[in-house]
This record gives structure tokens, C-alpha cells and sequence, in this order.
């Protein structure tokens, strides 16, 4: 999927897919040195790098990942051009506050503190 998508797409939604990669593949590093699992990484990564708090598997880690992709989404949601781009942004940002509504249902039903939530939640 990804490599059809980066074949096909013009530059700046290059950049925002590659940036995806690039986060995914950080979390399968970061959930992988848990186990002994041998993991199996997304092609076709960025070269930039994202500066994370800790180098273990971490709610801080997670939540900052997100937030690197929602902030890429967002600005091209922003954008006022007849393309694909601002409704990707659009998505996004919904799949994010799908994903924090689940989180705090989840929260509220297992009885988890309103800091716990707090933390994991990505605004």
C-alpha cells in the first residue's frame, strides 16, 4: 500500500506518507524491545529525525509519534487547494478524536485515574 502510494503521489503528500512510515516504524523499534520478536519494517522512511523523550517503549513516546503526524496532518488540512490533501488532514484529525473518545470509554469503564488519561490522550 504505502509503496503504491508513494509512487503515485505528488511531492508534499510524499513527504506527509514518508513522515508516516517514519512513525510507525519508530513505534514497531520502540514495542519490539520488549519481546523477541524479529519485527518487519515499513519501506521508504524519511530521513528526519524525531527527537523522543525516552528510548523505550513509552505512553510519552506514542502520544509525541501521533502527535508529529496529526501536526503534518493538520497543516495540510490547512491548505486551500483542489487536491487530496486537506481531506487526508480532515481524516485524520478525525481518526484522532475517534481513537481519544475510545480511550476514555475504555478509561471510565476500567475505573484508570484522570491523569492516566490525561497523558495518553493526543490533542
Amino acid at each position: 500500500y504505502y509503496q503504491t502510494v508513494l509512487q503515485k503521489s505528488e511531492p508534499e503528500l510524499e513527504k506527509f506518507v514518508r513522515d508516516e512510515i517514519k512513525a510507525r516504524n519508530i513505534l514497531i523499534k520502540l514495542r519490539v524491545q520488549k519481546s523477541n520478536i524479529k519485527p518487519s519494517f515499513i519501506p521508504g522512511e524519511s530521513k528526519e529525525k524525531i527527537p523522543l523523550p525516552s528510548s523505550a517503549d513509552s505512553i510519552e513516546n506514542r502520544v509525541l509519534l501521533k502527535k508529529f503526524i496529526l501536526k503534518r496532518a493538520d497543516k495540510m488540512s490547512r491548505e486551500f487547494k483542489k487536491n487530496i490533501r486537506p481531506v487526508l488532514g480532515y481524516f485524520m484529525a478525525k481518526e484522532n478524536e475517534i481513537n481519544n473518545i475510545r480511550l476514555i470509554v475504555r478509561a471510565k469503564s476500567a475505573g484508570l485515574s484522570h491523569a492516566l488519561v490525561e497523558q495518553q490522550l493526543v490533542v
